[in-house]
């Protein structure tokens, strides 16, 4: 519960830190606009504190410095296009690459569109002389 700054009111000077119970003033806790007295819940020393432990937990496991990982897209995955300073005669390769997957897709839906449309007609046929 803080006792510095203003919460409901009452001006406040001094905070509890949620996790050892000391009494600290705000300068102890690092600022979060999302809490109602607009600082952490717990002081400085004691975020420091989890950092390092979670910081040796990561060297231990051998994960450290290795960041987040992101998850791959299902499928294929992205088209991988040439450099991102295309000349001239680059940007227009790129195009054309584009252009043929484009193409490919197009080609694949339009045989399923087909494959569809045959076998209602000959459902429709099929009907008509049964």
């Amino acid at each position: 519960m803080p006792t510095e700054g203003t919460l409901n009111g009452k001006k406040c000077t001094r905070k509890k830190c949620k996790k050892y119970g000391e009494i600290l003033p705000f300068d102890g806790f690092s600022k979060n606009r999302a809490n109602s007295d607009g600082y952490e819940y717990h002081c400085k020393k004691c975020r420091a504190e989890c950092a390092a432990l979670r910081r040796d937990k990561l060297v231990k496991e051998g994960s450290a410095g290795k960041g987040r990982r992101r998850r791959q897209p299902k499928g294929s995955g992205p088209v991988r296009l040439p450099s991102p300073n295309p000349s001239p005669t680059s940007a227009h390769s790129r195009i054309d690459a584009i252009q043929s997957v484009f193409d490919e897709q197009l080609a694949i839906d339009l045989k399923a569109i087909k494959k569809r449309v045959a076998a209602e007609i000959i459902h429709i046929i099929q009907e008509a002389f049964a």
